[in-house]
């Protein structure tokens, strides 16, 4: 979604953590994800997910075994959106 827009974020992470980095590439292999230099992006990216339906604590979420393919589904449509919102606004 995010090489698709032209957005210079990035999803990552393990085991069922999805962590979103607003600010560039990812932490290297077993650093800690650094604190988001932009906390503004950071609340207009949590708003515009939820305001399409995805709450993510701040910039990463948890995928469960009670998360079936329409759940991901909606959340990569909700991503896409909240990119496109993000980017009309200058945000990104």
């Amino acid at each position: 979604v995010f090489r698709k827009a032209g957005a210079r974020m990035t999803a990552y992470g393990d085991v069922s953590i999805c962590h979103i980095s607003l600010d560039g590439p990812p932490p290297a292999p077993g650093k800690a994800a650094p604190k988001a230099k932009n906390t503004e992006l950071v609340h207009k990216w949590r708003c515009a997910m939820i305001l399409h339906g995805v709450d993510m604590s701040q910039n990463h979420g948890w995928v469960s075994a009670g998360h079936t393919d329409r759940e991901i589904e909606e959340t990569v449509q909700a991503v896409t959106r909240a990119v496109a919102d993000l980017q009309a606004e200058g945000a990104v």
